[in-house]
């Protein structure tokens, strides 16, 4: 049993804002107890498991390391060509999407697709993704599946139709974008132990990619549009939304990671 855990802010329990989400020392401890709480239940189901956590939050600066379950593998740091999914491949045999949001003006909290300030939706092949279902398509080109996502309840909503043989443990339920119901902390985490003993008992859904695909990025404004169409294969549809074509999940990624790199550097054009 080998677990791949993509580790995202916003979905966790007790986060409401961005500032809570923004290297907050007491903040970032809560988010590694609740990793840490379903790493033990990972371990006490299967002692020998293999674990490797990528932080994907933001800079990827957010997980204690000094603070994680014993053998656990962290990856961290800002940029990387896969960010969210860094490390995976197909000696993986689960993916855990953890602390995971609804995409753009998907109603829940805090929600965006990776990249609040530059992108306002996302589709492929003519379908609205969110960040799950891409890093899901890129982990299915490994033949790995999802088998679980915690998340607040309009994720929960979103994803579990796409993803249905995966387990889902709701973290709070989403009031407005900054505002939800949290459960008591401890009982918070006696669930995510629970599910962590579960995982093994789940083999969850495998997303495959039709490909060759395509992928439209809308952005926020025509600025970050106008650059983005320099990317070799970018075809700028108008002025504020560009489409590329893709050959596999991989390649979709990289258009992506393009974007997002872009995007940082439209932000300082004033």
């Amino acid at each position: 049993m080998k677990v791949f855990i993509s580790f995202d802010y916003e979905g966790i329990g007790g986060v409401t804002s961005w500032a809570e989400a923004s290297g907050l020392p007491e903040q970032d401890r809560l988010a590694t107890e609740e990793i840490n709480a379903f790493c033990r239940g990972i371990r006490r189901s299967v002692p020998d498991a293999e674990i490797v956590l990528c932080d994907s939050h933001a800079l990827g600066r957010n997980i204690l390391w000094d603070r994680l379950e014993e053998d656990v593998t962290l990856i961290k740091g800002y940029p990387r060509n896969f960010y969210m999914m860094e490390g995976i491949d197909s000696t993986f045999t689960h993916l855990v999407l953890f602390g995971y949001h609804s995409p753009a003006g998907g109603g829940g909290m805090m929600e965006h697709t990776y990249s609040g300030s530059s992108v306002y939706g996302i589709s492929v092949n003519g379908e609205p993704v969110d960040e799950g279902i891409i890093n899901a398509y890129l982990a299915g080109e490994f033949k790995v599946p999802v088998s679980f996502v915690y998340g607040d309840d309009v994720t929960r909503d979103f994803l579990s139709p796409k993803v249905p043989e995966a387990r889902f443990l709701v973290s709070k339920r989403a009031i407005s974008k900054f505002a939800g119901v949290m459960l008591p902390h401890r009982e918070l985490l006696n669930k995510l132990e629970r599910e962590g003993e579960m995982l093994k008992e789940n083999r969850g859904t495998l997303l495959s990619l039709k490909v060759p695909g395509r992928m439209e990025i809308e952005f926020r404004d025509a600025l970050q549009g106008y650059m983005c169409s320099v990317i070799p294969g970018a075809e700028l549809l108008h002025p504020r939304k560009i489409k590329v074509q893709f050959q596999n999940a991989q390649e979709m990624y990289r258009y992506l990671m393009s974007v997002v790199y872009i995007c940082s550097g439209a932000k300082e054009i004033r």
